[in-house]
């Protein structure tokens, strides 16, 4: 009989321990769904700010370009920071000149390439050469006018002539092609034209030399890359875009009718 009551006796605190476990693991487990909830929120909250920052940095391009294109600014008028009405915070970055351009044309269209920098008029490209490197089964025709930079426009002389034909069609299975026609100390519009078929990823590189390599590549200007950066909260986004300086000339404007009757529109 001893021996029976000290068995049981070990026995006593038994509940107590299975009690102190459960609360112990319901305690954990509101923890942990507690911290997930709270996780939850704050990434619900960091996506709100993360839209918000978004828009601001889109809101930032918009406005630049409204500002370069309608109200013909010049970059340097441009502001830098600014901040929405819900107070999003903005700033912009530009440059106006590109690495390459890469574009693709449909057969019979143009692209207008210009190698000038329309904010300081006296001032030279630099460009000795081109390289063209394309795909697809269209044949690239390159024609451009030139003329000398100068400090304004009343001193500055235009070319006369129109676009001259200095590449006749280029036959795709040549690409890539390096053009050495022209001059560092001019400037140029150049004017590429799809033929017999659509040109896609065209690539175009300036250099400082003639030749194969030719010299040091040099950034193509007059092609405006904007980069903006909105914070909102602990968020923050960018958002970039690249245009040419000016709007591109429709390709229906490089064709002539002839007719031996007037032309009417009904």
């Amino acid at each position: 009989m001893p021996a029976k009551k000290k068995i049981f006796k070990d026995k006593k605190g038994t509940v107590l321990l299975l009690a102190l476990l459960m609360m112990a693991s319901a305690v954990v487990a509101g923890v942990g769904m507690g911290h997930i909830i709270i996780s939850q929120l704050r990434q619900s909250i960091l996506t709100d700010n993360a839209i918000s920052a978004y828009y601001a940095a889109e809101s930032a391009i918009e406005s630049s370009l409204y500002q370069i294109r309608a109200l013909e600014k010049d970059l340097g008028a441009l502001p830098t920071t600014g901040t929405l009405d819900n107070n999003a915070e903005w700033e912009i970055e530009w440059s106006n000149t590109r690495p390459d351009v890469t574009v693709s044309i449909a057969e019979h269209q143009t692209y207008q390439l210009d190698l000038f920098n329309p904010d300081d008029l006296s001032e030279a490209p630099g460009i000795e050469a081109l390289r063209f490197a394309w795909t697809g089964p269209g044949w690239l025709e390159i024609a451009y006018v030139s003329w000398f930079p100068a400090p304004t426009l009343d001193t500055a002389v235009w070319p006369e002539q129109e676009y001259q034909v200095v590449v006749p069609a280029i036959d795709p299975a040549s690409s890539p092609i390096i053009r050495n026609e022209f001059q560092s100390n001019q400037a140029y519009r150049v004017r590429l034209r799809a033929m017999y078929g659509d040109i896609k990823n065209l690539n175009i590189t300036g250099w400082s030399a003639d030749g194969a390599p030719p010299g040091s590549q040099i950034p193509l200007p007059s092609h405006i890359t904007l980069q903006a950066f909105g914070k909102f909260g602990l968020a923050r986004q960018a958002v970039a875009a690249s245009i040419p300086r000016f709007n591109q000339l429709s390709g229906i404007f490089d064709f002539v009718l002839f007719s031996e009757q007037p032309i009417t529109k009904e």
